[in-house]
């Protein structure tokens, strides 16, 4: 029997892709949401890879990339513990996910199953889209290549926790997307979606 700790396939979604920059239009694009393994070398390796390649940015929001990979090491170092820590990514890969390309990563995200402070309900630690695909990174003449990565992001973790109280704690400047996403303040830049 072979057994592989590798990133694995748990859902498939489409976002939005730019067709030409001139004429402003998107169709859809299929991407891939994978799991990332705590006890493989390739998926620790792409976090690590897409963590620098996010950093390399200049934006002016907040980025999470670092802190993710900062707990995902941990969980790599200590497989055992930590079991309610989550990691996925988004990519445009449709195979193969035991070696992704950071390359193709398009978001990250830690979600914790059960949080004490939060009555033992899950919630989104961070979540990451590349910042190539960010409002600000972008302007008239250089549009977005993709859209909808962030909200495509949270809804698999409304599927993932359904029935579930989910919570985050907003960075300030994204308050607005988790409302938008169907969330609720809870008080300053806690929300909380009641799936």
């Amino acid at each position: 029997m072979n057994i592989s700790f590798g990133a694995k396939l748990v859902d498939t979604t489409s976002i939005m892709t730019l067709t030409h920059p001139d004429a402003r239009d998107y169709k859809d694009c299929n991407v891939s949401i994978v799991e990332l393994s705590r006890f493989d070398r390739n998926d620790w390796q792409t976090v690590e890879d897409t963590a620098k390649k996010y950093s390399s940015y200049d934006t002016k929001s907040t980025n999470y990339a670092q802190n993710i990979r900062f707990f995902f090491d941990n969980v790599f170092k200590n497989p055992k513990q930590r079991k309610n820590e989550l990691y996925y990514a988004m990519t445009l890969q449709q195979d193969k996910f035991e070696k992704l390309d950071h390359e193709k990563v398009l978001a990250l995200m830690e979600t914790l199953t059960d949080k004490a402070i939060y009555d033992h309900n899950p919630s989104i630690e961070y979540l990451q889209v590349s910042p190539s695909t960010n409002h600000e990174a972008k302007s008239i003449t250089n549009p977005r290549l993709y859209r909808n990565i962030g909200s495509k992001m949270v809804n698999f973790a409304k599927k993932l926790f359904e029935g579930k109280e989910i919570y985050v704690v907003a960075d300030y400047n994204s308050i607005d997307f988790y409302l938008k996403n169907g969330f609720k303040k809870v008080r300053g830049n806690l929300l909380k979606f009641c799936g």
